[in-house]
């Protein structure tokens, strides 16, 4: 068909940004449900760590779902498309793995409960504030440019506590 995009190739540059911006959502949307979750005292390690994996797949399908559709309008593939573009949002998922590492230390006994949990929302604002030191240095930014994007980028992060903080 004259004017679409084959369907198989995606540039290099696009596929950067989709995994790019599917680990910094997915890592927002694990501290986010870290914190929140754990304002349920009665909710254990194992509690937590169960809901935010299960969380982050059913997100992670509806991107999937939500993106395939999207290529299938743009640039067809049909079904065979379905598992490029699951590979391709799988960062997001991916993102949640230091939070779930550490709240299955805390299930496992050896941290408490508490202790996972911090740990986890402080992983979050570490890799949120990486990440804008990644992409300032790859913007060649210079060191107060780059200092505003860790910040800005560790903000969404302290927004989380600070919400469980008010909150709680």
């Amino acid at each position: 068909m004259a004017g679409r995009v084959s369907a198989r190739y995606v540039a290099p540059v696009e596929r950067s940004r989709s995994h790019l911006a599917g680990a910094i959502y997915g890592q927002i949307l694990a501290t986010s449900l870290v914190a929140t979750l754990s304002e349920d005292e009665s909710a254990t390690a194992g509690d937590i760590f169960f809901w935010v994996g299960v969380t982050m797949l059913v997100f992670w399908a509806a991107h999937v779902y939500a993106n395939w559709l999207a290529r299938q309008v743009t640039t067809g593939g049909g079904l065979s498309e379905l598992g490029s573009v699951a590979a391709e949002q799988w960062p997001m998922a991916q993102a949640a793995a230091p939070a779930l590492g550490l709240l299955l230390l805390g299930w496992a006994g050896v941290y408490s409960r508490d202790t996972a949990v911090d740990l986890a929302i402080a992983a979050g604002i570490i890799s949120l504030t990486a990440w804008g030191v990644v992409i300032a240095r790859r913007a060649d930014a210079n060191q107060l440019e780059t200092l505003a994007t860790a910040v800005i980028s560790a903000g969404f992060g302290l927004l989380m506590v600070g919400l469980k903080i008010l909150v709680h």
